[in-house]
């Protein structure tokens, strides 16, 4: 990495990927562990009418979450995985679900996409380099 263009490049690619990590680990911590009975009341996912949230494993949760967070983000959807979710979910009007909800669905979520994103973009800056 001699030229000041990749070197600038890749302190910003890291700096997004920590960032990313940070807010992930954050909101994950707080979605999953700490809030995750007013997130579940609010939502009522269907699968939850069968086990609780805490005995489900990490997987199942992640799984769930991610429903709310394709139901949340693109209501209309019927494509794939996005139709599955609103499907699941068609009880649940996205308007009417409150901000501090939404706020640790979305932040959980576009910081792993994000993170995902921008960790390819720093292999190709580091890849660059050599």
């Amino acid at each position: 990495m001699h030229s000041p263009a990749l070197v600038l490049l890749f302190q910003l690619t890291f700096g997004i990927f920590v960032l990313c990590f940070a807010i992930l680990l954050i909101s994950g911590l707080l979605l999953f562990y700490v809030r995750h009975e007013r997130v579940n009341a609010v939502m009522q996912h269907p699968y939850l009418q069968y086990k609780p949230f805490r005995q489900l494993p990490l997987t199942i949760r992640a799984t769930i979450v991610l429903d709310y967070y394709l139901h949340l983000a693109l209501p209309k959807g019927r494509f794939w995985v996005i139709g599955q979710a609103n499907y699941l979910l068609s009880h649940i009007d996205p308007s009417r679900v409150p901000r501090g909800v939404k706020w640790l669905i979305y932040s959980f979520w576009t910081a792993c996409w994000l993170g995902l994103v921008d960790m390819i973009a720093l292999w190709g800056v580091l890849s660059l380099g050599q």
